[in-house]
């Protein structure tokens, strides 16, 4: 299982990378980077750097940009300073990478990512898939959700990582779930990598 599913894993990156050169897409201008990547095995190595890989090409996307541009955002928690940008600075603080834990905005996000033993919930409309707490470093994704068998599950993961990645460069949202947090920075813009993510992949 380890070799096979490796192996299926590092091919669709080449594919990714193959669909981004003969889409004519320049060098990236964001990068993703696993700083600490800590899976239950090799396996789990593999799609963490495919999925990583996944949200990097999703960030260089320029019809991912602009839809990204275009966004309103809402703000639900008291106080949040955020709330004073506008959209393009809230991209422009998205895109220069600054995440509390480093001393430099360069556009590369450094992720410290952990896959966390855990079984689905039961008798629970929306469970946890994971965490990433605005004042840790590390990003937690749980094995239930992380184990998907389908390939599409890559896009699932991006759209989790850039969710949780965002709380590292200080967006918010309240816990309990309400009718407009899907439009606070860190769900539209997680919403929004799947949804790219998930076009690449059925190209």
């Amino acid at each position: 299982m380890s070799i096979k599913n490796s192996i299926t894993w590092l091919l669709i990156i080449l594919s990714i990378t193959h669909a981004n050169i003969i889409n004519g897409q320049s060098l990236p201008i964001f990068q993703v980077k696993g700083d600490s990547l800590k899976g239950i095995n090799n396996t789990d190595l593999a799609k963490m750097k495919a999925a990583l890989r996944l949200f990097e090409e999703v960030m260089n996307d320029t019809s991912f940009q602009n839809a990204l541009l275009s966004k309103s955002f809402y703000f639900d928690v008291p106080g949040d300073q955020n709330k004073l940008l506008n959209t393009k600075e809230i991209v422009d603080k998205i895109y220069a990478a600054k995440e509390f834990y480093r001393d430099t905005a360069d556009r590369v996000a450094n992720l410290v990512w952990i896959i966390e033993q855990k079984k689905k919930p039961l008798f629970t409309r929306n469970p946890a898939i994971g965490y990433g707490d605005a004042g840790e470093v590390e990003i937690y994704t749980y094995t239930w959700f992380f184990n998907q068998e389908e390939p599409e599950s890559l896009a699932d993961i991006a759209g989790h990582i850039a969710h949780e990645w965002s709380h590292k460069l200080g967006f918010q949202h309240l816990f309990n779930p309400h009718k407009k947090r899907k439009f606070t920075v860190p769900y539209a813009f997680g919403y929004l990598v799947k949804e790219y993510a998930l076009k690449r992949l059925v190209q």
